[in-house]
């Protein structure tokens, strides 16, 4: 007698558990658990300036479960539920950042509200961290005396953009630029001049770099090609709730500027047009600077340009607290972004 053999059913990637069990024949309904009414979790209402989903380009799928949502975190709210419209009814939609309704009403507001202890928590976090690295430190506590505004020029699908944690989403100001504002603000400072031929000292700007590289004392904080630096700048993180403000640029002569035969004039009856972008306002960032514990008594030389006989941590900080206060760091310095205000120093022995 010929057996009958058992067909098992196709298992789905979205059947349950309990029906996969069934299907491959690993358990009877007697061996499971009845099932169990559960009751979803209650989404998070949407915030005004959240856009609808059916805005994004975002797969289908990811559309459905995201549907009535909030995002939680600005980096991915910014750069991942991007908002697309279309002007007119033939026009491609285009990712919009923020757009006016009228003079005094704002069609969509892209702000964001932090958790205030998440980012001291998360601040305090990166703060023993650096504290554990067995360094002295410097520290620099400073709030935006208006707004600030980091990797304006960034990639993004805007026209503008801003740098934010790829963790955390919040807006932070890495090392690097910290380490490059403090650096090009001693080379305009210190080293933008020379003497000429007569003794004279007259500006020159030109050759600044390369007096600097020169000098003992300057490579001994930032280094050059052969040597690294001595002092290490970490990231600024954010110790208040940071607050996010729309602002716009409102370049007149586009026509001109994007005319590439050149028949455009730059006119005053072209129409301005408007490009949005985020900055950042009423917000304290923690500087922070180390050495190692070997090199903190190592002093600036006296062939060198600088504070001679100063221990390096401490022309560092100086010229740290100057940097963000007299020049400003992040774009658009030159009309009023990126000062920083209410200099509080500290010190981690």
């Amino acid at each position: 007698m010929a057996r009958k053999s058992k067909q098992k059913k196709n298992i789905g990637i979205h059947d349950s558990l309990q029906d996969q069990l069934l299907n491959t024949g690993m358990a009877s309904k007697e061996q499971l658990p009845s099932e169990r009414k559960t009751q979803r979790p209650k989404l998070k209402k949407m915030q005004n300036d959240d856009p609808l989903i059916e805005q994004t380009s975002l797969p289908k799928d990811t559309k459905d479960v995201l549907k009535n949502t909030e995002a939680d975190n600005f980096a991915l709210k910014l750069n991942r539920r991007v908002r697309f419209k279309s002007d007119k009814p033939n026009e491609a939609p285009k990712p919009v950042l923020f757009k006016k309704k009228t003079k005094n009403d704002n069609e969509y507001k892209l702000g964001f509200v932090f958790d205030e202890e998440l980012i001291k928590g998360i601040a305090e976090r990166q703060w023993e961290a650096i504290q554990g690295l067995g360094l002295k430190l410097m520290t620099i506590e400073l709030k935006t005396d208006w707004r600030l505004v980091v990797g304006l020029g960034n990639e993004s699908v805007y026209e503008t953009s801003m740098t934010l944690h790829h963790i955390h989403g919040f807006p932070y100001i890495p090392g690097s630029a910290v380490k490059g504002i403090v650096r090009s603000w001693i080379i305009t400072a210190v080293f933008g001049d020379k003497n000429d031929d007569n003794g004279v000292k007259i500006a020159d700007l030109k050759e600044a770099e390369t007096r600097a590289l020169d000098d003992k004392g300057f490579v001994g904080i930032f280094g050059n090609t052969e040597e690294a630096g001595k002092v290490r700048f970490f990231d600024a993180y954010p110790t208040t709730k940071p607050e996010i403000d729309t602002d716009i640029m409102n370049p007149h002569f586009g026509g001109y500027y994007g005319d590439q035969s050149g028949a455009t004039p730059p006119a005053d009856y072209l129409t301005p047009v408007p490009v949005p972008f985020l900055t950042v306002k009423d917000t304290s960032f923690r500087f922070v600077i180390g050495i190692k514990k070997a090199e903190e008594n190592s002093v600036i030389h006296e062939e060198s340009r600088l504070d001679q006989g100063i221990k390096l941590i401490d022309v560092a900080s100086g010229w740290l607290e100057k940097a963000l206060t007299e020049h400003g760091i992040g774009a658009k310095t030159a009309v009023g972004y990126g000062y920083m205000k209410n200099f509080q120093a500290g010190e981690d022995a």
